[in-house]
C-alpha cells in the first residue's frame, strides 16, 4: 500500500514491522525502485510507536491488526499520532466476504478478531 502512496503523491513513509524478514523484503523493494530517500523503516511494535502526537496525515495498517491482542490500546495510539482530520487506513483480513464494506458492524468485527 505504501508504494501506491509514493507513486501518487510527494510524501515520505515511516514503515514499521515486527518482522525483520518483512522489513528486509520491503527494503529490497525500496532500493530496487530507488526510493530510499523517501522511506524510513524500523523494527517495532504498533502499540509502542515513539512519535510525537499529531504528526501523521495518514497511518495505514496492512495485514496487521488481526495480530494485535490489545487493539484498543493500539487504536488509541494511532489516533493520537494522527493530525486533525488525519486518516487511518486499514487493509486487513476479513473472513466475511459478503455485505457492505462500509458497514460499521463489519468494521467492529474486524477490530475484535
Amino acid at each position: 500500500m505504501s508504494l501506491k502512496f509514493l507513486e501518487t503523491t510527494e510524501c515520505t513513509i515511516n514503515g514499521i514491522d515486527l518482522s525483520e524478514d518483512m522489513l528486509n523484503i520491503w527494503k529490497g523493494k525500496i532500493e530496487k525502485l530507488n526510493l530510499s530517500n523517501r522511506v524510513k523503516i524500523k523494527l517495532g511494535d504498533a502499540a509502542n510507536l515513539e512519535f510525537e502526537d499529531s504528526i501523521f496525515d495518514i497511518i495505514a495498517s496492512t495485514v496487521t491488526l488481526h495480530h494485535v491482542k490489545n487493539k484498543q490500546q493500539t487504536l488509541n495510539k494511532i489516533y493520537r499520532l494522527l493530525k486533525p482530520r488525519g486518516r487511518f487506513i486499514i487493509g486487513d483480513l476479513d473472513v466475511d466476504t459478503s455485505g457492505d464494506l462500509n458497514d460499521i458492524k463489519r468494521l467492529r468485527h474486524i477490530l475484535t478478531i
